[in-house]
């Protein structure tokens, strides 16, 4: 039962990064550039930096990754002060949520 509430709430959370990243940047974050990327099951915070600095080739790297964290901030006021983003998304943002 977990997994599937972990896959179901990256689906979620990963579209309200990018929804608020998109905000931030003036851009728009098609969902196959997420999908080329990986699944939205399997998403981690770097995935959609990624996905940020390909849907806009003046985005660099660092802005990317800064919009995702922002947003990270904007909409998720107990995720950690330090992000990893390498983790899967649920683990970045809520690593303590079963215990």
């Amino acid at each position: 039962m977990r997994r599937l509430v972990d896959e179901n709430a990256t689906f979620f959370d990963a579209i309200q990064i990018l929804m608020s990243a998109e905000q931030k940047l003036g851009i728009d974050v098609k969902d196959e550039t997420v999908e080329n990327i990986r699944p939205w099951s399997e998403l981690s915070l770097r995935d959609l930096a990624t996905a940020v600095e390909r849907s806009d080739s003046t985005i660099t790297h660092a802005a990317a990754n800064e919009a995702v964290n922002l947003a990270v901030r904007a909409e998720f006021s107990d995720a950690p002060d330090t992000l990893d983003f390498n983790l899967p998304l649920h683990q970045a943002l809520s690593p303590h949520r079963y215990e």
